[in-house]
């Protein structure tokens, strides 16, 4: 497809991409992988020049990932790849929030989410025994103000690791 759309025989490229969707309706389950590194790889391709196109791709990409069973760990796998390489496309291509929501989307913690609280006082390590705030709470009021080593503290983001 890359070589016809580069020397402008775009309904070849059309063709190309059928011959491409057929091939790859039937391929097994653990070919998933494949379909999804063809629809990523499509999406890559037809980002400046075709955007309508691009944006079908997409909808395969949504379509198959909706299909994933969450109890199997390979699906969960090919979810996680699945988000990275959508990631890193959106970073690749100045988005960096929607880069952001997939990332999120991984489960992982990024460097940009810790909270921090204090300094409270650990004079002689007393700081270890000592409940400073309510440490039985499943919830964090992020808002809240609690008494630190030099007066009021508050949650504030990490911004440094």
């Amino acid at each position: 497809a890359k070589f016809y759309h580069d020397h402008g025989m775009h309904e070849k490229v059309d063709q190309h991409i059928h011959k491409i969707d057929s091939i790859t309706a039937n391929l097994h389950t653990e070919s998933l992988r494949q379909k999804l590194n063809i629809q990523l790889s499509l999406v890559n391709f037809y980002h400046d020049e075709f955007p309508e196109k691009k944006e079908a791709h997409f909808q395969k990409i949504n379509e198959i990932t909706a299909d994933l069973d969450p109890n199997r760990p390979d699906d969960l796998k090919l979810q996680l790849e699945t988000n990275f390489g959508l990631a890193n496309y959106y970073h690749n291509h100045g988005m960096q929030e929607k880069a952001a929501e997939q990332i999120q989307k991984t489960g992982f913690i990024t460097d940009d989410i810790w909270m921090v609280l204090g300094p409270f006082d650990n004079v002689g390590g007393i700081g270890f025994n000592t409940p400073y705030i309510h440490e039985n709470s499943t919830e964090i009021d992020l808002t809240a103000k609690y008494d630190g080593l030099d007066g009021s503290v508050k949650w504030k983001k990490l911004t440094y690791f």
